[in-house]
């Protein structure tokens, strides 16, 4: 081996040295970044807690990493090499690098690779945006919330860091109101099954299909209010009364009821 080609090689093994020090760094605490607020817009969590500022901190050397210290690494194997490290990463990291490689590095350079090229390589950026928007709609309701507090009350709501104290108290209400729906749910199809099975086939499946219908309109109406565009939100207050009035139309006309401790009831 040639002083030239020893002295690619070297170039090689160091680029790829340093982008993989750097991603070893950025992947864990962005996926553990995201999946703190993740858990937080689940759980209708407000304020939402910050990015971890060592998130930006190994972004800014991932970039570096592309624009300076690359080497003789070609664009193509570089994205390659990016692409083969984060493979099992989650969603974090994968959203942390894509925007760096896929935004970033062609406002600071110029890759010899399209973004098409780089987007078959790391995966598109269409989903990232999607949850990008997510964040940006729940952190303008919140916003919007707080100001209208504001302006009835001349306060606006206390927090304390980045998260308010309630926010456990938020996560446990949550959770027992999630245990609650499933109970409702699996009474509501043992009923109904309960009802087939004594020859009630028409009443049983109504007992079952109609409270689904219910709670899928209830689900979807709250998501379209809480991340929904105008248009998503009046759509979602559409389909909501559809699958309400479906729900309890076919539950009404089946004749189907519950007794318990000798009060009759439905289910929806």
């Amino acid at each position: 081996m040639g002083l030239k080609d020893w002295s690619v090689q070297r170039s090689l093994k160091r680029a790829r040295s340093n982008l993989q020090s750097t991603l070893k760094k950025l992947v864990p605490i962005a996926d553990a970044s995201w999946d703190n607020t993740e858990r937080c817009l689940l759980a209708e969590v407000w304020p939402l807690p910050e990015i971890n500022p060592n998130v930006h901190v190994y972004q800014k050397e991932l970039l570096e990493d592309l624009t300076t210290w690359k080497g003789q690494l070609s664009d193509r194997e570089a994205v390659e090499f990016i692409g083969a490290e984060i493979q099992s990463a989650g969603i974090g990291a994968k959203m942390a690098v894509r925007h760096v490689v896929i935004t970033e590095w062609p406002r600071h350079a110029k890759p010899a690779i399209t973004q098409a090229e780089i987007e078959q390589i790391l995966g598109s950026r269409d989903e990232d945006s999607k949850r990008s928007e997510w964040v940006r709609a729940y952190s303008l309701h919140h916003l919007a919330l707080e100001q209208a507090v504001a302006e009835t009350t001349g306060k606006r709501p206390a927090t304390s860091g980045s998260v308010r104290p309630t926010s456990a108290a938020a996560v446990r209400g949550t959770g027992i109101a999630m245990w609650l729906l499933y109970i409702y749910m699996l009474m509501s199809v043992l009923m109904g099954i309960a009802a087939m099975f004594k020859g009630a086939v028409y009443p049983g499946i109504a007992g079952i299909v109609g409270p689904m219908l219910s709670w899928c309109a209830a689900a979807g109406l709250k998501g379209s209010l809480m991340v929904g565009t105008r248009s998503q939100k009046l759509w979602g207050l559409a389909s909501a009364i559809v699958f309400v009035v479906i729900g309890f139309g076919l539950v009404y006309h089946s004749g189907y009821w519950v007794s318990i401790f000798g009060y009759g009831l439905t289910l929806i």
